[in-house]
C-alpha cells in the first residue's frame, strides 16, 4: 500500500471520528434544548394561571431560529417529532414550529402539516395514533402501536 493510500484512510479515520463525537454531541445538545423547551412550557403555564390576563399581555417573547425558519415543513415536522419522542397533535406542532421561527406560506399553516403527516405516514415516516395525532416511526418499528 503506497504512502498516500495509508495517509488518506489515516485522514478518513480521524474525520470519522470527529464526526461521531459531533453526532454525539449534537443528540445531547438537542436533549437539553427540548428539556429547556419543556420546563418553559410548564413556567409559561404556571404564570398565565397566577396572572391571568396581565401575564398575556407581557407574555415572552421566543426568539425565532434560522435553523427552524430554514427547514421544510415536512423535515421540520420529523425532526419536532424525533426530539418530542411521542405523538403530537397538529395543533400542537403547528405552535411548536411557529414558537421556533418556522414560516408557513400558505394561508393555512395546519393544513400543511397535516398534509405532511398524511405523506409521511403513507412513506412510513409517521404513524398515526389518534385523529391529527401522529409520532415518528423508529427504524425498529413495526407499527405495532400504530392506529390507522
Amino acid at each position: 500500500m503506497s504512502d498516500l493510500v495509508k495517509s488518506l484512510k489515516q485522514r478518513e479515520k480521524e474525520y470519522q471520528t470527529q464526526l461521531d463525537g459531533l453526532y454525539k454531541q449534537n443528540v445531547r445538545v438537542r436533549k437539553e434544548i427540548g428539556e429547556l423547551e419543556e420546563l418553559l412550557q410548564h413556567v409559561d403555564a404556571l404564570l398565565r394561571a397566577e396572572l391571568g390576563t396581565a401575564y398575556q399581555e407581557k407574555q415572552l417573547v421566543v426568539v425565532p431560529s434560522a435553523e427552524w425558519a430554514q427547514l421544510s415543513v415536512p423535515k421540520a415536522v420529523q425532526r419536532l417529532l424525533g426530539e418530542a419522542e411521542r405523538p403530537m397533535h397538529a395543533d400542537e406542532i403547528q405552535k411548536t414550529l411557529e414558537s421556533r421561527g418556522m414560516k408557513f406560506s400558505r394561508k393555512d399553516p395546519k393544513a400543511n402539516i397535516v398534509t405532511a403527516l398524511v405523506r409521511g405516514r403513507d412513506k412510513g415516516v409517521f404513524a398515526r395514533t389518534a385523529p391529527n395525532t401522529y409520532r415518528l416511526v423508529e427504524a425498529e418499528d413495526e407499527g405495532g402501536e400504530a392506529t390507522e
